[in-house]
């Protein structure tokens, strides 16, 4: 293993009222409920229950722990909110975070494209920009893989593991089933997204499905200059932590166009979101912040949320 123990951090209480359809002790005694009985498309989540989630895990006692451990806030990653938040909130249960925030959940309408080792605290901060700059819904589902996929890897009857989730190609069958709103690509100044090569792999779906492709950033933390670095970029130097699944990807990618196409589509939303970005900060200048008007519901919710798995314990922090 390449991580590092670097502290310990306390374990998150669960939300119980945020997952108002998530009560494990009644999903283990269902026949209907977990990650098994539906497609891909429908392990979708709101803008609106990520935000709310989100913020949720930014005022835990773990969250300050790990930030601490990690030198500051924008250091935290996905890997961190994986370990520390969600396999320990669906843990048992079967659902990933995405099935216990929703009964019947609909079909996916945007794909979320994003480094597992980028910033979790601006991947939030890019999704509220979804709302503030795109003007979507709050109400627009969304698939995120680190929220949508179930990682306990319990081997619990209604779930699946990571490798029978991948089988079911996720990724692609969202991309095929043509999201309304396309794809969106998270980007982070902790990690360059394209990095990972499954990352690469979802702008290869793209493209062959002929989805829409935009970037999102946190744009209280870019600066053009940085973004402009961001721009040139050659995908196939992307790894992947699996050997196989680098195998199978880099010859699906190389026997379907190889990487350059993907380069070029790549640097075309780039430039894009740096005027964007540019956009933004020159409104910024003028006007202050963009603000999300979703507080008052989500203050509302977070107020009344019950919680649960109160203990002492520790789980380690790792880098």
């Amino acid at each position: 293993s390449n991580w590092e123990t670097i502290g310990m951090a306390p374990h998150a209480p669960r939300p119980n009222s945020l997952f108002s359809f998530g009560d494990i002790n009644t999903i283990r005694d269902s026949s209907e409920r977990g990650q098994k009985f539906l497609q891909p498309v429908n392990w979708s989540l709101s803008v609106a229950n990520f935000i709310l989630i989100a913020e949720y895990i930014l005022k835990t006692e773990t969250w300050l722990v790990l930030s601490q451990a990690k030198g500051g806030e924008n250091n935290v990653t996905t890997h961190d909110i994986n370990q520390h938040f969600t396999i320990p909130w669906t843990s048992g249960s079967g659902c990933s975070i995405a099935l216990l925030l929703a009964l019947h959940p609909g079909e996916v309408e945007l794909m979320l494209s994003h480094s597992w080792s980028g910033s979790f605290k601006q991947t939030l901060a890019a999704i509220k920009t979804l709302v503030t700059m795109h003007f979507l819904s709050p109400e627009t589902l969304m698939f995120f893989c680190a929220f949508s996929q179930y990682q306990a890897e319990d081997n619990i009857s209604n779930g699946l593991t990571i490798q029978q989730q991948i089988a079911m190609e996720p990724f692609d069958s969202v991309i095929e089933a043509r999201p309304k709103f396309g794809m969106s690509v998270i980007h982070t100044t902790l990690s360059e997204v394209y990095e990972r090569l499954w990352c690469v792999d979802e702008v290869y779906a793209a493209r062959k499905a002929g989805i829409e492709l935009f970037g999102l950033f946190d744009p209280s933390v870019w600066l053009l200059s940085n973004f402009a670095k961001t721009i040139a970029i050659k995908t196939e130097s992307a790894e992947c932590s699996n050997e196989k699944d680098e195998k199978m990807l880099r010859n699906k990618i190389t026997s379907g166009g190889g990487f350059a196409p993907l380069d070029a589509a790549i640097q075309k939303f780039r430039k894009k979101a740096k005027k964007d970005l540019a956009l933004v900060l020159k409104f910024r200048a003028s006007f202050g912040d963009l603000q999300l008007n979703l507080n008052n519901d989500m203050n509302q919710n977070e107020s009344s949320a019950g919680i649960s798995n109160n203990s002492n314990d520790s789980t380690e922090c790792s880098c």
